[in-house]
């Protein structure tokens, strides 16, 4: 890995790291990446540690390294050469997790886990789990044959939770002029999963099948929903999958909104000024910064209250393992002392990952909704007073 061995030893991994701060048990991503990348490079002392598995992988110990060291990716690494270690019963539930394409085709989606089968399959009997959504992503509606077309990628997650948020992103998409082709046309999942999991040889697979059904529908523009797939497909897979996806250039949905819409779109929506909370969750933040989505409820005449936590404790999978649930509980907390702390009134809250709405809305009690959904929403409400405009000066 390019920078593998440039760790200045300065810490600032340490200062960026969340589960530092709820974990006295987790040394840190300098001691699990870059220090045992090197012993385990010069064969010194070479072992691996249990608590790596601890790690989030949200990736925000590598935006702050200023010598642009891989910390996650190497602990990634660690987490892979420990895996043997892990008991057997984990080693096979990390495998089922590493594929929520899989999952999300299960009849069934509990709410919580019973405490007998939690033990069972170690996993969290306290975390809220997704429920499914079947709602249909495709309208039906005709297109005629110069309607600009964009790709929407179906990640795994909303491909089973979240139609409503598909079918909202595809209703924007087609207010703005344009047809949105969805994609992957069977359940895919990116890999990231896997390699946050430290499953990276699984990973690889899991991408390329990935890479190969998308490349079966060649599109300019890929637009994703979720934050960990947005960085994932667009800076992970050419950078460490040896992946790409030739002629396409990979944006998140908001950020092509803002980029596409017209002052006469924005224009439509009423001036409530509806506070809302924004989360950009960490993945999101490595990827591709902040401040999009506080700028997209500002044009749609909203008002934007950052939530102001850098890992709200979801990290995919990880708030769903057993091992992890006194941490993510923590970092849950943390997310509703930042509510309680800023004192605002706003009921609401959109963030740009399905687990991390689900995590958000069980410790803050707000109603957490994809972004795709809020502007959905507001963009139905606009239309409904127009026509009731119509109507009324109709009467007169």
């Amino acid at each position: 890995m390019l920078h593998d061995d440039a760790c200045l030893k300065c810490s600032l991994c340490i200062t960026a790291c969340p589960v530092v701060r709820v974990d006295p048990l987790f040394a840190g991503p300098k001691a699990y990446g870059p220090e045992w990348w090197r012993a385990h490079e010069a064969r010194d002392a070479f072992d691996t540690d249990p608590h790596v598995d601890d790690c989030t992988f949200c990736q925000l110990c590598e935006a702050a390294c200023p010598a642009d060291v891989p910390v996650a990716h190497l602990i990634a690494q660690h987490k892979d050469h420990h895996r043997k270690k892990r008991p057997q019963l984990k080693r096979f539930r990390d495998f089922i997790l590493s594929h929520p394409h899989w999952i999300g085709r299960l009849p069934f989606s509990p709410r919580k886990v019973s405490a007998v089968v939690a033990k069972m399959a170690q996993m969290s009997s306290h975390a809220d789990f997704p429920v499914a959504d079947r709602t249909k992503f495709h309208s039906g509606r005709p297109y005629g044959e110069n309607i600009p077309t964009v790709g929407l990628f179906v990640d795994c997650f909303n491909r089973s939770y979240g139609g409503e948020v598909v079918a909202a992103a595809e209703r924007v998409i087609s207010r703005l002029g344009y047809q949105a082709v969805l994609m992957p046309s069977q359940p895919h999942c990116c890999g990231a999963a896997a390699y946050a999991s430290g499953l990276v040889d699984e990973a690889q697979r899991i991408a390329q099948d990935s890479a190969h059904a998308l490349r079966e529908t060649p599109v300019e523009t890929l637009l994703t929903l979720n934050a960990t797939c947005d960085g994932t497909l667009r800076d992970e897979w050419p950078k460490y999958f040896s992946l790409s996806l030739p002629g396409t250039r990979v944006l998140p949905w908001t950020d092509w909104v803002l980029e596409t819409a017209t002052a006469d779109f924005w224009s439509q929506f009423e001036e409530t000024n509806e506070a809302v909370w924004v989360h950009t969750t960490c993945r999101g933040k490595v990827a591709q910064g902040e401040g999009a989505m506080e700028e997209f409820v500002k044009l749609a005449n909203g008002q934007p209250l950052p939530l102001g936590i850098a890992c709200c404790g979801a990290a995919g999978s990880y708030a769903f393992k057993v091992e992890h649930e006194d941490a993510a509980i923590q970092l849950g907390i943390k997310a509703k002392e930042a509510v309680h702390r800023q004192g605002h009134q706003a009921e609401a809250m959109i963030v740009d990952s399905g687990t991390c709405a689900l995590h958000l809305a069980q410790y803050t009690g707000l109603f957490t909704m994809h972004p795709a959904l809020w502007l959905g929403r507001r963009l139905m409400q606009a239309q409904s007073l127009d026509k009731k405009a119509e109507v009324s000066n109709l009467c007169e």
